[in-house]
């Protein structure tokens, strides 16, 4: 049998007639400029002189499985006569339904489910969860009540997408359970993509907090040595308030290369919390703090930096605000100096001449690499 994709593909070739040109799918048609672009290309060569259009771009394709099956949403991007293209559109086959978005919106194309609370085949189900927030918006107490059966249900391969979409409506007993089990699967071998279980996990434990599962949970992560569970253990304790004990191991974590950054925001946002200052103001303390390794106190540097504007923008500010300590505005004015090494910059370098001339060292050899 023919894969959704090849359906849609058949389908938009049998409307492409006439005054409407619907192209066919491209992976060098990566945005919708180039989808007019190539559309208006079509026009030219047929000579229609008020065409009418739709297609999709490769951004689109995420909409698909890795066997053709509509899994998502397909969003289809439409000029000319809008009224045009929704007629042409509305013979696309079953079980396919077309969602009319009016015309300052894309069409979509999404697969029909059926509406009921029962939880069915795996691939049906992550169907209908492609397309939850469309549910959610016109009857939420339905679609949670689906949720919520999907999330106790033994299809392990959708809980967390459910998670998400209940947001604080997903069940304490939910997110225990799933949080045990893909801590139970790391710790046994199990073979994720590291950065998905940091950020699975201590979203999930995250949202337990106060609840009784979560102290337990969280000394399990104290004993065990991989590094994927410190690293949710640095995330979890970065947004717990400030306790003597959270700021020791915080502070412990900024000796881990690969910890440091969540350990030093976590600190930051903690104390920054206790003592009433902003999270800039905060880092801007703590970088100047003798006790603290170099490195920790550049790292925290940069967190300060990225307040006032992203990298090169954030240095500059810093290093030019009368303000800020002398020591740390050098500081700031280097850090801009090693960005101008890779991406130069006339008007920052005549700022960063400013700063020396107004009395900010600046090393010799970083203000030469960045010219």
């Amino acid at each position: 049998m023919p894969s959704d994709r090849q359906v849609l593909v058949s389908f938009l070739r049998s409307i492409d007639a006439d005054d409407v040109i619907a192209l066919p799918p491209s992976r060098g048609r990566a945005t919708q400029s180039a989808g007019h672009e190539d559309a208006l290309e079509a026009a030219a060569e047929r000579g229609l002189t008020t065409p009418s259009w739709v297609f999709w771009h490769q951004q689109s394709e995420r909409a698909f499985d890795d066997r053709g099956e509509l899994v998502g949403d397909l969003y289809l991007h439409w000029g000319g006569d809008h009224a045009r293209v929704a007629r042409a559109l509305t013979g696309c086959p079953g079980p396919f339904e077309v969602v009319d978005n009016g015309p300052q919106g894309a069409f979509v194309i999404r697969r029909a489910v059926a509406r009921t609370d029962d939880v069915g085949e795996e691939a049906e189900v992550k169907r209908r969860l492609g397309q939850i927030h469309a549910e959610l918006d016109a009857d939420p107490d339905a679609a949670q009540r689906w949720l919520v059966a999907v999330v106790r249900s033994p299809l392990r391969g959708v809980h967390l997408q459910a998670l998400h979409a209940l947001g604080e409506a997903a069940p304490r007993d939910a997110l225990e359970a799933f949080a045990a089990e893909l801590k139970d699967n790391v710790a046994a071998g199990g073979k994720r993509d590291e950065l998905s279980v940091i950020l699975e996990l201590a979203a999930v434990l995250g949202r337990l907090t106060g609840s009784p599962a979560y102290e337990p949970m969280r000394e399990q992560l104290r004993k065990e040595r991989k590094h994927v569970f410190r690293a949710v253990l640095v995330l979890l304790v970065g947004q717990e308030p400030w306790t003597p004990e959270n700021d020791g191991f915080l502070r412990k974590q900024l000796g881990e290369p690969k910890l440091r950054f969540n350990a030093a925001r976590g600190l930051v946002r903690s104390l920054a919390a206790r003592d009433d200052m902003t999270e800039e103001a905060l880092a801007l303390r703590l970088a100047e703090d003798p006790t603290l390794s170099d490195v920790a106190r550049g790292e925290l540097l940069e967190l300060a930096c990225a307040k006032r504007g992203h990298r090169l923008r954030g240095y500059l500010a810093l290093a030019e605000d009368p303000g800020v300590p002398l020591l740390l505005r050098a500081r700031a004015a280097a850090r801009a100096c090693d960005y101008l090494r890779f991406r130069k910059d006339a008007t920052a370098v005549v700022r960063i001449d400013a700063l020396v001339a107004a009395g900010i060292p600046v090393d010799a050899q970083a203000l030469a690499a960045a010219r």
